[in-house]
């Protein structure tokens, strides 16, 4: 399904909607805002509510979150993994760095469009990664025991490391000897 309105842009199908700003020539010029189909209904929910920066930033302190300051630095630092440089400034609105033309500037947002559903499962899953990183000391202690967490967390964390290194050897080993990267060619046929 696809949403549009004069400045929403709702791609449902692919998870995510933008939003025309057009501030420019501030200190922080915003051209676009994209977000994904969640933030909408949440930002649906809470529509006519008055929010102003203080109360945002005393909010983020009490909750111990992340500062609204540094979060398009963070987003930034996602962004390049999981898409082109100048499509994150794109998005970004980063045009300081980045200056083009009219047509480019359709190229970069059709490209944009086309990365930011990319760059969303990048960090849901960095989120999850994170999460799950952070809850492996606890569950290592409720499944083995307090009296030797250490060890049996750096055996863990160890493990970790070493199929990190071994595994991609085995997977390319894998390749080399079926002649494909398939998990089907992998497997031994049934009899």
């Amino acid at each position: 399904m696809y949403l549009e309105t004069i400045r929403l842009v709702c791609l449902q199908d692919r998870g995510f909607c933008r939003y025309y700003v057009g501030i420019r020539g501030s200190q922080k010029p915003c051209e676009w805002a994209y977000f994904s189909t969640k933030t909408l209904k949440l930002l649906e929910e809470y529509a006519g509510e008055r929010v102003n920066r203080s109360s945002v930033r005393k909010y983020t302190k009490r909750n111990g979150l992340l500062p609204p300051k540094y979060i398009r630095k963070a987003t930034w630092r996602l962004m390049i993994k999981a898409m082109p440089r100048e499509v994150a400034r794109f998005i970004q609105s980063r045009f300081g760095e980045l200056r083009v033309s009219e047509a480019r500037y359709k190229d970069l947002l059709s490209e944009a469009d086309e990365y930011y559903p990319k760059y969303l499962t990048v960090a849901v899953l960095g989120f999850i990664y994170g999460s799950t990183l952070a809850l492996f000391p606890a569950a290592t202690g409720d499944f083995f025991g307090l009296k030797y967490l250490s060890e049996n967390y750096a055996l863990l964390f160890t493990s970790w490391g070493v199929s990190g290194l071994l595994f991609p050897s085995i997977g390319g080993y894998i390749k080399d000897l079926t002649g494909g990267a398939q998990p089907q060619m992998w497997r031994k046929p049934r009899q």
